[in-house]
């Protein structure tokens, strides 16, 4: 029965991260103007909620203490996430990179939906801008025609 659950988690962790190396490229990041629409509380993964910045096909730049152990169900084994300690605790290392593979499943899951909807609302500023543009275009050239030339 674990067995069977491993596989199961291993091919879905194999087909998120191919999906998320396929929408990012080269590397992802979001825009300020999205951050600062979500009051800088999107783009958070870990247990205590860690906010990351660039995500590339290889890595997540992620500031935060880290240590390499099985989850709750003793399914997967990964990197657990958590903010700077107060004090030094010596099991937990502090990085600012972890390698996609070894994230569990939930946070490549939160990863990608992040990601999909942050190029989401891109796309909808975009139509606005576009619009707005259009709107502005015509006073452009009104204006153009009573400057001399």
């Amino acid at each position: 029965m674990v067995f069977d659950r491993n596989i199961e988690l291993k091919e879905k962790q194999e087909k998120l991260l191919a999906e998320l190396r396929k929408i990012v490229g080269r590397g992802f990041e979001c825009s300020d103007a999205y951050m600062k629409q979500c009051k800088w509380e999107a783009n958070r993964i870990g247990e205590q909620d860690v906010r990351y910045g660039k995500v590339t096909k290889k890595y997540v730049y992620i500031g935060c203490r880290a240590i390499y152990t099985t989850n709750d169900d003793n399914t997967e084994y990964g990197a657990v996430i958590r903010k700077y300690p107060i004090c030094k605790v010596p099991s937990f290392q502090i990085v600012n990179k972890i390698a996609l593979e070894d994230l569990f499943v939930k946070d490549l899951e939160k990863i990608v939906a992040d990601i999909k909807f942050a190029l989401w609302w891109e796309n909808e500023r975009l139509k606005k801008i576009k619009a707005e543009m259009e709107e502005c275009q015509k006073y452009v050239d009104m204006f153009n025609k009573f400057c001399l030339k």
